[in-house]
């Protein structure tokens, strides 16, 4: 087999790795972590310097959700090599491995906006109300 035969045979897997495990994979982190900042600025600012606020941090329960970003990453890096040794059957395994976790990564979002890891004394109005799963709530100004 020539070289050329072999960089054509892992370019599939390479470009796999690239575009899921660098460029889908930091998407991911980056939301993760773009979703709990905006939740925290729309339920939050309006109260800093009147009450007690948590943590940008305290909206993310980080340690449940980091066990799915490892999985989604080892399953990339399994379906990367499967792709380049040719196991179809691994790969779509792989394949259904970064499924589960982007799904399970997204129910994290979910749990993110809808305040779920933040203890009920420190929720903007006592718990009564929790902002909306997709569209922020938009305060009119009064004037």
């Amino acid at each position: 087999m020539t070289v050329l035969g072999e960089i054509n045979r892992g370019i599939g897997a390479i470009t796999f790795l690239f575009a899921f495990g660098w460029l889908t994979g930091l998407g991911l982190a980056k939301l993760y972590k773009i979703v709990a900042f905006l939740t925290w600025l729309e339920c939050y600012g309006p109260l800093l310097g009147k009450r007690p606020t948590p943590r940008v941090q305290d909206l993310a329960n980080e340690p449940r959700a980091l066990s799915w970003f490892w999985l989604y990453f080892a399953s990339v890096g399994a379906a990367s090599a499967a792709s380049f040794l040719g196991a179809p059957l691994v790969f779509r395994v792989a394949a259904l491995g970064m499924l589960a976790a982007t799904a399970r990564i997204c129910i994290e979002l979910a749990l993110i906006r809808t305040l779920r890891s933040v203890p009920v004394p420190m929720l903007p109005d006592g718990g009564r109300t929790r902002p909306r799963l997709l569209l922020p709530t938009l305060q009119q100004s009064r004037r």
